[in-house]
This record gives structure tokens, sequence and C-alpha cells, in this order.
């Protein structure tokens, strides 16, 4: 294979690379926009673990005041039961808090007594 040819076939491959720089934009736009939703909807994740932890203290102490023994299986089921409560109530909140403002938003904090500075 000669010079000529070689610079021929480099020419076909660059022209072949050229044509899809339109797809490879589409794709990374789409990409993008989704990565940047995911951004968006993780930015009070943090706020839901406080709030779930909250929850969790609840939780126990109710549970402590109700039982003697802590490690009894009927509490441990009773624990398994209320953690998947929490988890349905927190992930509501979670699904919820990207649609608010500000203001919605700083009201949530407060009913949750959360520190938005320290999350």
């Amino acid at each position: 294979m000669g010079v000529d040819e070689i610079s021929k076939q480099n020419d076909e491959t660059l022209n072949q690379r050229m044509s899809e720089i339109d797809k490879v934009n589409t794709i990374l736009s789409e990409d993008m926009g989704k990565f940047v939703d995911w951004m968006e909807s993780r930015k009070h994740a943090s706020a839901i673990q406080a709030i779930k932890s909250n929850f969790k203290d609840f939780q126990h102490k109710e549970l402590l005041k109700a039982k003697k023994n802590p490690k009894d299986k009927k509490v441990k089921t009773e624990l398994v039961i209320s953690d998947k409560v929490i988890n349905r109530i927190t992930g509501q909140i979670f699904a919820k808090l990207k649609d608010l403002d500000d203001k919605e938003l700083e009201t949530v904090y407060k009913l949750f007594s959360l520190d938005k500075d320290a999350l």
C-alpha cells in the first residue's frame, strides 16, 4: 500500500468520523440533561437522610418505651415494618422536594428542624 492509498484511507476514515459528530453531540446533550436532572434530584439527599434519621430516632424511642426487651423477635419484626414505613414516607418527601420553591423548602427544613447549612 502506497502513501497515496494510506492518505486516501485516512481521509475516508476522517470523513466517516466527522459525519458522526452530530450524533455524538446529540448523545452527549441527552446524557448531560439526564445528569443535570439527576444532580438536581440529589441536592436534597442530605435533608432526606436527616429526616429519615429523625424518624428512626422516634421509632427506636417509641419501641423501647413499648418493649422492655429490644432484642425480642416481635420488636425486631416491628422494627422491620416501621423501617419500611419510614422508607415510604421519606421516599414520598424526596419525590416532592424537587418541585418546591425556596420558601417551601425553608418550611420543610423548619418543620423537621434541619439546619440547611449543616447538611
